[in-house]
């Protein structure tokens, strides 16, 4: 019995089939993660026992259930007078499943569209039974006709049988076997109808194994993309075209075979017809071939694709050769009658061994006679790269363009523009590497096509994961798509091993003409880092020029080696406001049944959200409208009720009760409140009303003067100076200091045109949390009125994302970069904005002392300035003379260096500053008492939790 136990683990364990699933699991766990990974597990295991997949289940959820109420409204629709045109579908019949001709069939009468002729192509000799079949099949429907065909053509020559010239009416085929979802016809005339010139209509479909039930693989399409479609028949299957068309053009053409629907799809683009996309999965395929279009390379049929794509390269007198690949698309190779000057444009700063390697790539690893290497050098210290740049330009082999500034990559590019002599210009990192000597001729290749704008690459990380294929608006919000993912075949959206049209390909490897560069005026110098490759592609975009992304030339990316991770707020506003202006709601090349959260396209589940969604909340959050900034006037009742109609909640301006006042601290607070709301002449004459205090003029007013003006008992006094003692408002600003993602959601909720939403937030939320009075509430916000520039101080110094977005705002260094960004992205007014400027009017050595510590270039260009006093005096000097990127005032006297000036040793204090109780007091004696000795001190708050204290 024991000597056979090893042949019993074997036989029925499996063990070293176990052991292989373990690192296969290991392996993906790696490579995609746990998610991944799981998926794939619960997939495979579904599959086994005859379980629906996940793509079966993720397909349901975004097709639905036919209800009835839809059945019926789309029948309703289709009744309705409009533009009905006949669906013509030719389906050949082999004859030899009559199961899956029925069922064929039986999906094309179930469509609720009624408006259709179901063409059968019957084989002349076909067997009895399946005769029979077909004309019972005819008599149940009038709209069933039988065409019968010589069963010894080949089935690719039958469908021009079924092809007539009549008007408004749609021809498309369909195979025995594959069926129609219900709803299929409905779609493509509802589509038809918002656009009746359109001559091409697809939609998408899904691919079931011939022996199984549930889809294997889901084909979602963009919309319509013609360098995608020389890759392979994207279109795919339920191809509707418009008869009139495709009888001009001569139908299909037989001689072509498998490839004769591609070849129709190249001539109808040639012929300028329309095509549109029906992002909906209407048609189900069975097929056990469903990852590959067109076969391997080495397939037979392979030969009939290329013989199509070289006779579309042909009659657009394109000069190329077709390769098939593995993967079963069609590759151009571009045959260049000449070459023209490529001027590779590469910013660099230092970076020794990655500008040198990529100088050796371009130089030997490259087969490109022309190429001119411009190298935009941004103060560059390394010796070894001074002397690279000395050599090369001694040799003739490089130019280099200095850039002694803050560095801005648009305005590095275009500086390095100006000095090219090249037809066609190559903007390429300094951390790229070359994969493959055609690289360069690729890119050129499809440059120099005059309906293509803007081209880019494939590239990959050192760890082979994808880093850039393309960008797409929608996936969180301009983002490379399939970033970080493993490379793959094929998808939901197809395969990155082919051509593709996108909105954008990145800066880092991105070429284009001269002419069309300095036509679209170049990068946008308003963009720092990021940004103004995509704005360009956009500028594009709309001139007419298309934007490609190639495989076949492919880099290694080794990204932010030169710089680090950070991307300025201001360029991702600015490229949200771009995408405002150009009227663009949701990216074409992306689908709406993506989840827009997962960079590698997958079907969205009940809970993700679509791309377009994203992209609207992406832009909302970059680029408010101008409703979502709208100023609220605290002293308009009106206005007010308006503004809370929406919300249905109370929020009643204060009153008062003259004998209430002396009785109680909320009563009094508000009958101040009321006091400044309803009397202008009091506000003006007091405008820092509580922002003063119990000590300040308007209480001492208030509790003399005003007690007798507005009745009030004379003893109320007492309870009008505990109200102020007592803030109201503080307990909210405490509370915007305590939670970060308070501060992260209302950034500017001090500032005017913030107050509208973190208003919506207190009524809504903070009452429920926090128990919010109406006092506090209105006191907060008319304290945060009298004096906005206050406000934005206070804000700038506890938000972290301003602070590291705009170093050194706090000095007139700074001052106009950030007041530039708040009035376009937060809409201050230029009285506000003027308010904040006055309070930096003057410069003292202490403002240059903190930019420079906030600001890396001052850094970089003088590194010994605060230690040494001849380097201080040449920043001094430079501040005054030379320009600067950043609006600079004119530097006043006061900062000559007339001694040695040093960094000063001080002190960092970090207290409880903010929160009101004895510790907070202690921290200010302690500051006041190193103040009194000139020790410099620096204040850092430590905020309380706001539940572990009573307020």
């Amino acid at each position: 019995m024991n000597t056979n136990v090893p042949s019993i683990i074997k036989k029925y364990l499996g063990f070293s089939r176990y052991v292989n699933l373990l690192k296969s699991t290991g392996q993906s766990l790696r490579t995609q993660g746990l998610r991944k990974t799981r998926r794939r597990i619960v997939d495979k295991v579904q599959r086994k026992f005859g379980l629906a997949s996940p793509a079966a289940l993720e397909l349901r959820h975004l097709m639905g259930d036919p209800s009835p109420e839809a059945i019926a409204d789309q029948a309703d629709w289709s009744a309705k007078p409009g533009y009905r045109p006949t669906m013509h579908l030719a389906l050949p019949a082999s004859g030899q499943s009559i199961k899956c001709l029925r069922k064929t069939v039986q999906s094309v009468k179930s469509q609720t569209y009624p408006h259709w002729v179901l063409k059968i192509l019957c084989p002349s000799h076909a067997n009895p039974k399946v005769l029979k079949t077909l004309q019972r099949l005819k008599r149940t429907d009038g709209r069933i006709q039988l065409i019968p065909v010589d069963s010894e053509r080949p089935s690719q020559q039958l469908l021009n049988t079924a092809i007539d010239n009549t008007e408004e009416s749609y021809f498309g085929s369909i195979q025995e076997g594959d069926t129609l979802r219900f709803d299929a016809l409905f779609h493509v005339a509802q589509n038809l109808e918002h656009n009746p010139r359109l001559d091409v209509i697809y939609t998408d479909e899904s691919h079931i194994p011939m022996n199984g039930k549930y889809p294997e693989h889901i084909m979602l399409k963009p919309d319509w993309s013609p360098e995608m479609l020389l890759g392979y028949n994207y279109l795919g299957s339920l191809c509707m075209v418009r008869q009139t068309v495709l009888h001009e053009l001569g139908g299909f053409h037989p001689a072509y075979q498998e490839a004769q629907e591609w070849d129709l799809a190249l001539r109808l683009m040639e012929s300028g017809c329309h095509f549109k996309r029906v992002p909906h999965c209407c048609y189900f395929r069975r097929t056990d071939n469903a990852n590959i279009p067109h076969g391997t390379a080495t397939e037979p049929t392979s030969a009939h694709y290329r013989a199509a794509l070289k006779s579309h390269l042909n009659r657009q007198e394109l000069e190329a050769e077709v390769e098939s690949q593995d993967n079963g698309v069609q590759r151009i190779r571009w045959n260049l009658s000449e070459e023209p000057r490529v001027s590779v444009i590469i910013p660099n700063k230092n970076s020794p061994e990655l500008i040198q390697s990529l100088f050796d790539d371009l130089q030997n690893n490259t087969d490109y006679s022309d190429i001119e290497i411009i190298i935009v050098d941004n103060l560059s210290t390394d010796s070894i790269v001074r002397k690279f740049y000395s050599e090369q330009m001694e040799a003739g082999q490089i130019k280099v363009v200095p850039f002694d500034k803050e560095f801005n990559y648009s305005a590095a590019c275009n500086a390095g523009v100006r000095v090219a002599t090249g037809e066609l210009l190559l903007f390429l990192n300094n951390d790229m590497r070359v994969r493959n000597p055609g690289w360069l001729t690729e890119l050129v290749g499809w440059s120099l096509r005059p309906e293509v704008g803007i081209v880019g690459s494939k590239l990959i990380y050192p760890n082979g994961h994808i880093q850039h294929v393309g960008v797409v608006l929608g996936l969180h919000f301009a983002t490379h798509i399939y970033h970080k993912a493993t490379p793959s075949e094929w998808g939901v959206m197809g395969t990155i091993n082919s051509y593709k049209n996108y909105m954008a390909v990145t800066g880092a490897c991105q070429m284009v003409r001269r002419e069309l560069f300095n036509d679209l005026g170049g990068y946008d110098e308003n963009y720092r880092l990021v940004g103004s490759d995509i704005a360009l592609c956009l500028k594009a975009r709309q001139q007419g020029f298309r934007t490609v992304y190639t495989p076949y030339a492919s880099l290694v990316h080794y990204e932010e080696y030169s710089r680090g991770r950070s991307i300025p707020i201001e360029d991702m506003e600015r490229l949200a406001s771009e995408i405002r202006d150009i009227k663009l709601h949701e990216d074409p090349y992306l689908h709406p049944n993506l989840n827009a959260k997962e960079f590698q396209p997958c079907l969205r589940g009940p809970r993700d959200i679509a791309p377009k969604e994203m992209l609207q909340q992406q832009l909302d959050s970059y680029n408010p409208t101008a409703d979502q900034l709208t100023k609220i006037d605290w002293f308009d009742d009106e206005a007010i009720r308006d503004e809370l109609a929406e919300l249905d909640v109370s929020f009643a301006p204060p009153t008062y009760s003259p004998s209430r006042v002396a009785e109680d601290v909320n009563a009094a607070a508000g009958f101040i409140l009321h006091v400044l709301r309803k009397r202008n002449d009091i506000r003006k004459r007091f405008p820092l009303a509580l922002s003063e205090g119990k000590h300040g003029a308007f209480c001492k007013w208030l509790c003399s003067e005003g007690l007798e003006q507005f009745r009030v008992p004379t003893h109320a006094g007492k309870t009008i100076r505990a109200a102020f003692d007592q803030h109201p408002g503080l307990k909210i600003c405490q509370l915007y200091g305590f939670r970060p993602d308070l501060r992260a959601a209302y950034p500017a909720a001090f500032l005017p045109t913030g107050h509208r939403a973190f208003l919506h937030w207190l009524l809504i939320k903070g009452r429920q949390e926090y128990q919010f009075r109406d006092e506090e509430i209105w006191w907060f916000f008319l304290e945060a009125a009298e004096d906005p520039a206050r406000e934005f101080e206070f804000t700038y110094h506890i938000q972290q994302d301003w602070q590291r977005n705009f170093p050194a705002a706090s000095t007139a260094f700074g001052r106009d970069r950030i007041l530039s960004w708040l009035k376009r992205r937060h809409r201050l007014d230029n009285q506000v904005i003027e308010d904040i400027q006055s309070r930096t009017n003057t410069i003292t050595i202490e403002d240059i002392r903190v930019a420079y510590w906030s600001l890396p270039f001052w850094r970089s260009k003088f590194p010994s300035a605060f230690r040494e006093e001849m380097a201080t005096l040449d920043l001094v000097n430079w501040l005054r003379t030379e320009h600067c990127t950043m609006p600079i005032p004119e530097v006043p006297l006061s900062c000559s260096m007339d001694q040695p000036v040093h960094q000063k040793l001080g002190m960092n204090v970090l207290a409880h500053f903010c929160y009101p109780s004895g510790l907070q007091q202690s921290a200010w004696s302690l500051v006041r008492s190193l103040e009194m000795e000139r020790i410099p001190v620096s204040l850092r708050d430590i905020p309380a939790h706001y539940h572990m204290y009573d307020f």
